[in-house]
């Protein structure tokens, strides 16, 4: 059902590891969601209330230490709620950026 809603892209930036030279090595993902610019304070991963620029609703899994890039500008995850269907199952993700 969130699909119907998800009418814009963005570009998932996930560090899945390090090269020899201790690099992190990034993959780009191109990912269907919803962006509302809006300024939130929200709590990051530190339990510190932040100013988050952007709500992001996606079907993709976020984590934490990912990026979401949109008009060529990366934004840092700040926090990712999961957020589930009447069956208990994970419907879609709420990304603050």
């Amino acid at each position: 059902m969130i699909e119907d809603y998800l009418n814009q892209t963005c570009t998932l930036l996930s560090a899945t590891g390090q090269d020899d030279f201790g690099q992190s090595i990034v993959t780009e993902k191109t990912i269907k969601c919803k962006w509302e610019n809006k300024l939130r304070m929200v709590r990051n991963a530190a339990g510190e209330i932040v100013a988050s620029n952007s709500k992001v609703f996606t079907a993709e899994r976020i984590n934490i230490a990912d990026k979401l890039k949109k008009d060529n500008v990366a934004y840092p995850v700040i926090s990712v709620a999961e957020i589930n269907d009447l069956d208990g199952e994970v419907s879609h993700y709420e990304v603050y950026c």
